[in-house]
């Protein structure tokens, strides 16, 4: 079914009520993949250096738990060397 625009108000009120209809507004229709392309082009440089961001806290999480372990192995040698 071909799509037009309803222009009189009997057309208007001719339309069933559970028949689904298309609303364009002033403005024109912008499509979907133009709008997430813009959306892309804005985030991407943010999407990189949150990124970067959050590689550099993860490397330093992973540091911080290797020297906990070390302590701790070194803490649990320690005690054992006392208690001999």
């Amino acid at each position: 079914m071909a799509l037009r625009a309803l222009k009189t108000e009997e057309e208007i009120a001719g339309i069933p009520l559970d028949q689904p209809i298309l609303v364009e507004l002033p403005g024109g229709v912008v499509e979907e993949e133009e709008k997430q392309e813009a959306k892309k082009a804005d985030i991407e440089p943010d999407a990189k250096r949150l990124q970067e961001q959050l590689e550099a806290a993860q490397a330093a999480q992973a540091s911080e738990r290797a020297r906990a372990d070390k302590a701790e192995r070194e803490a649990a040698a320690r005690t054992q060397e006392a208690d001999q």
